[in-house]
């Protein structure tokens, strides 16, 4: 679903799965330009893959979340 304003306004921080993402939030919510982030790496939409489609999306959404917030990247 899309993310509304109120939603937006309520994080500390938005992460893109993608530089398309990111310009797409930048673009909608220039206001937060400063909690907009990217992926380390791109993740791809696992949309109409299959269960390992999905489980190896996570495996890249959490290694991802873990080098943005262990690695001192964002924080």
């Amino acid at each position: 679903r899309t993310l509304t304003e109120e939603e937006a306004l309520g994080c500390d921080l938005l992460v893109g799965m993608s530089m398309g993402h990111v310009l797409e939030l930048m673009m909608r919510f220039p206001q937060m330009a400063q909690r907009i982030v990217c992926m380390p790496k791109p993740i791809a939409d696992p949309y109409g893959g299959d269960a390992e489609t999905y489980r190896a999306c996570l495996a890249e959404i959490t290694d991802g979340v873990r080098t943005l917030l262990f690695a001192g990247d964002v924080l």
